[in-house]
């Protein structure tokens, strides 16, 4: 899970002596903060210290994570980096799943997942959810659902789910989103294929239902 620039990018010769930046996933880029910039041994203050760090970015499209904003890779970059920010960045062509708050892990069995989509080229995603607290998923007890992100049609199409498990809720409410643009596009999915158009996620908000096959409005 947790991968050096290199193992992603091993022919961009300027990653290979990066040691503090790290793949999180196949889509997170991260970029810690590593030296002190508020305070010093001897709860010290620290004056004059940037707030910023250099983050190299390999070849290819990224999203920083908290502004949406898009960079073309290949190059080092002067990232914020305060007590509120860790430099964070997302590769093009990834969907991320956003999951609410939970204390344990059946808490909100039903809650809804927040599906944020990164064009740039297509993407994929398998979700995958169980019991949560049982071992039962060793013998299949277990439900996949397979998502695809199409640059050219820029839409995103969330596939019919396969397996079941004790308790799995029988509809889902999926919020999704796309980097860059406004609005959210409600879906509620209940197991078969439903299709979202980038124009209805920019048009928000719209509800679709997997079951009817049609835009409730």
């Amino acid at each position: 899970m947790f991968r050096a620039l290199a193992f992603d990018y091993r022919e961009d010769t300027r990653v290979h002596n990066i040691d503090d930046q790290f793949m999180f996933g196949p889509a997170f880029l991260v970029a810690p903060v590593t030296t002190a910039m508020y305070y010093g041994p001897g709860s010290c203050k620290l004056h004059n210290v940037s707030k910023f760090r250099n983050v190299y970015l390999p070849a290819g499209e990224w999203y920083e994570y908290w502004s949406d904003e898009r960079i073309e890779g290949g190059k080092t970059i002067e990232a914020k980096a305060d007590l509120e920010t860790l430099p964070l960045y997302v590769r093009a062509g990834s969907i991320i799943p956003v999951g609410p708050d939970l204390q344990f892990a059946d808490e909100l069995p039903s809650a809804p997942i927040r599906l944020k989509v990164y064009p740039g080229k297509d993407a994929e995603f398998t979700l995958y959810e169980d019991e949560g607290d049982t071992y039962n998923y060793e013998t299949g007890s277990y439900s996949l659902i397979e998502m695809h992100w199409c640059e050219a049609e820029r839409t995103l199409t969330i596939g019919r789910r396969s397996g079941s498990f004790d308790g799995m809720p029988d509809e889902r409410e999926f919020l999704v989103e796309i980097a860059g643009k406004a609005g959210q596009c409600i879906v509620f999915y209940r197991g078969d294929p439903v299709v979202v158009r980038e124009d209805q996620v920019e048009n928000a908000v719209l509800f679709l239902d997997s079951s009817m096959g049609k835009e409730d409005g």
